[in-house]
């Protein structure tokens, strides 16, 4: 089952209900009018296909944790993945071959991206065809990105 897609809105009043603040709380610190938020709230209830908070409080705080503003930083919910990678002798060329299928839940995709650890240096790497750019990170952590032409946007399918 995909994470449902919620508006700006709705994420803002989400992670409200998921601290217990109330209706009047959420309304008072976002300047809006608590039917305004009862209005979101049966909406981001409708999406997570529950008639409370506390009827999915269990779904909601996983899917905070993930798409949250303060979450892990997760922007998919990837179906499947299968990532080849192929490094040459001379560890100075590595190919990556990434197949996954990823569902945009928040926000928009600009750019793939790729971690992995190891404590040798790699250089020349290509993804999906194009040259990463290697960022600067910690010695073992090696994290590579490639802009995409043409974000992808939320609720869109992203398959590579």
């Amino acid at each position: 089952m995909q994470p449902p897609l919620l508006t700006k809105r709705e994420f803002e009043i989400l992670e409200f209900l998921a601290v217990g603040a109330t209706r009047e709380e959420i309304a008072h610190h976002l300047k809006i009018s608590p039917e305004t938020v009862k209005l979101h709230a049966k909406n981001i209830f409708r999406k997570f296909d529950i008639t409370s908070y506390r009827d999915g409080a269990a779904e909601v705080q996983k899917f905070i944790a993930a798409y949250g503003e303060n979450g892990m930083g997760y922007q998919l919910f990837h179906t499947s993945v299968e990532v080849t990678i192929i490094v040459n002798e001379a560890r100075t060329q590595a190919d990556w071959m990434i197949e996954s299928t990823g569902y945009v839940v928040r926000g928009e995709v600009t750019e793939l991206s790729l971690m992995f650890v190891d404590d040798n240096i790699i250089s020349d790497v290509i993804l999906n065809g194009q040259p990463a750019k290697l960022d600067d990170g910690a010695e073992m952590l090696l994290h590579f990105r490639v802009p995409l032409a043409k974000p992808i946007a939320q609720g869109e399918t992203l398959v590579r």
